[in-house]
């Protein structure tokens, strides 16, 4: 009878699982509650905890964000991970999840409400995986296995809108963004079809800011207000080239002012559903009318 080969660093994957199995006990979380949050069986939790199954840097990061991990836990158990890479793991050939993508993984993970700002693009968390790839493609700095990982990392992300309790979420999208045209038409359809969807979610709000309210530019580039329910917020501010936390308070009140200006402005919630519903049937003509 064949046994399955030991995995290369056995003793010390056996180790990651005893730290993540503590660490969602400290959470008062179950097996169960877990594997729910993460949609995956429970007996794959289990065998991640019992050093069974190598984790990738990924499930690590999602695993310690649904357990609300501290900071330092996050970056030591991280390290690890990348430590024991075998070839298997979610970075091919030697791609990695940014820093800056991991530490937003768990702010967002252990966030109670978030309000995101998006000028230019769909917010990423609201993105189909078709958009995603197209997006990455045609910006044309990433390399294939560079823009996998990204994809990859943005759809996990997403499964904070589908856990038990996610957090509320208010999404700003200015009108440039759904009608910059990403990959096709047939993509930009499915694509505000699936914002219609979301829209309708009770957690989850999306709001167009009409190009009459100012140009795009108006409030500076996309960001993330993030509140917690026993820490000060957190803002995510990004542009093409790199992503900032910004904490102290004068600078974060910034941003709420421009979160207070984006509320004045705004279309409302079934309002924005019913725009971008009208804009997607526009799309959806155009694919047909281009066959």
């Amino acid at each position: 009878m064949s046994r399955k080969p030991l995995h290369p660093f056995a003793s010390q994957v056996r180790e990651l699982g005893n730290e993540l199995r503590q660490i969602r006990e400290r959470s008062g979380l179950t097996l169960r509650e877990l594997a729910r949050i993460l949609h995956v069986d429970k007996s794959k939790v289990s065998r991640w905890e019992n050093g069974e199954r190598a984790m990738s840097e990924l499930e690590v990061a999602m695993y310690l964000g649904a357990c609300r991990a501290t900071e330092d836990e996050r970056n030591r158990l991280l390290r690890q991970v990348r430590s024991l890479d075998d070839g298997a793991w979610v970075r091919p050939n030697g791609a990695e999840i940014p820093n800056e993508l991991q530490s937003l993984m768990f702010h967002e993970c252990t966030a109670a409400a978030i309000t995101s700002y998006e000028p230019m693009v769909i917010p990423g968390l609201l993105q189909t995986e078709e958009y995603t790839r197209a997006l990455f493609r045609w910006a044309g700095t990433m390399t294939d296995d560079e823009i996998e990982v990204r994809v990859r990392v943005r759809l996990a992300r997403q499964r904070l809108l589908n856990q038990h309790s996610p957090p509320q979420c208010t999404f700003f999208i200015h009108e440039h963004a759904f009608r910059a045209m990403v990959g096709s038409a047939r993509i930009m359809h499915e694509q505000l079809m699936y914002l219609v969807l979301m829209g309708a979610q009770p957690h989850c709000t999306i709001r167009v800011v009409p190009h009459s309210a100012g140009p795009c530019g108006a409030f500076g580039g996309a960001f993330r207000l993030m509140r917690y329910a026993e820490h000060r917020s957190v803002v995510y501010a990004e542009n093409h080239m790199l992503g900032v936390f910004i904490e102290d308070s004068p600078n974060v009140a910034s941003y709420e002012r421009i979160e207070d200006r984006l509320g004045e402005i705004g279309v409302v919630g079934r309002q924005s559903r019913e725009w971008v519903a009208k804009l997607a049937t526009a799309y959806s003509r155009a694919e047909g009318g281009a066959r």
